[in-house]
């Protein structure tokens, strides 16, 4: 019982559901094959792929990292990708 109302709590805290595993930093440009000093520059500048500030610890969701790969994937270099859905009306 007590794991199904932490299982609500997360998502009512994260939306539809709670992150799959938080990393920091270094795991993340591990991840991504990048510096750290990258990541700390694309979050300078609001770039993605989005993450969490926790107290002074920032994390990033594996999950959030494997559609920030996915959406780079790209079949020739003249294919721009995907183009990102309209912003929805407030």
């Amino acid at each position: 019982m007590a794991q199904h109302n932490a299982a609500r709590d997360a998502e009512a805290q994260f939306g539809s559901s709670p992150p799959e595993r938080l990393i920091n930093e270094h795991e993340a440009a591990r991840v991504l094959g990048l510096s750290v000093k990258t990541l700390r520059r694309w979050r300078w500048a609001g770039k993605p792929p989005s993450f969490y500030k926790i107290g002074a610890a920032v994390r990033y969701d594996l999950g959030t990292l494997r559609d920030f790969i996915a959406a780079g994937r790209r079949k020739s270099t003249s294919d721009a990708g995907a183009k990102p859905a309209p912003a929805a009306a407030p």
